[in-house]
């Protein structure tokens, strides 16, 4: 997991809007109080190179999905990538500018592919 939190959004770029209703669920309960923008490692562009945009941002998923190359891998990489507005400067600052309740939760996915990615057991390749 790498980050481009000080990046401004100007490279981002938005679909056509679309409304959806949020469905009620529970909150999920991870450990992530010591995630920050300043505590993720920046993204390093000279290893990765934009191939193509597979799905622009809508205003129902917040964030845009790209093809990279991963050139010290030697293989194409799926990128999630959420404006600077939508993602804040912390989980805090996220949960309390869209609310607690809120099904996309940029902060919840950097966890869970940070915990997937992590050398143990629990790693997941990929």
């Amino acid at each position: 997991v790498e980050s481009s939190c000080a990046d401004s959004d100007a490279d981002f770029k938005y679909g056509a809007g679309s409304s959806s209703s949020q469905r009620s669920l529970p909150p999920l309960y991870v450990r992530e109080e010591h995630l920050s923008c300043e505590e993720l490692p920046d993204w390093d562009q000279s290893r990765y190179e934009m191939i193509r945009i597979v799905q622009l941002a809508e205003d129902s998923q917040h964030a845009q999905i790209e093809l990279h190359f991963d050139k010290v891998l030697s293989t194409e990489v799926a990128v999630k990538r959420f404006s600077r507005q939508r993602l804040c400067s912390s989980p805090e600052e996220f949960r309390a500018r869209w609310g607690a309740e809120d099904l996309e939760d940029p902060w919840q996915e950097i966890y869970v592919a940070s915990y997937l990615g992590q050398v143990g057991p629990s790693r997941v390749p990929g």
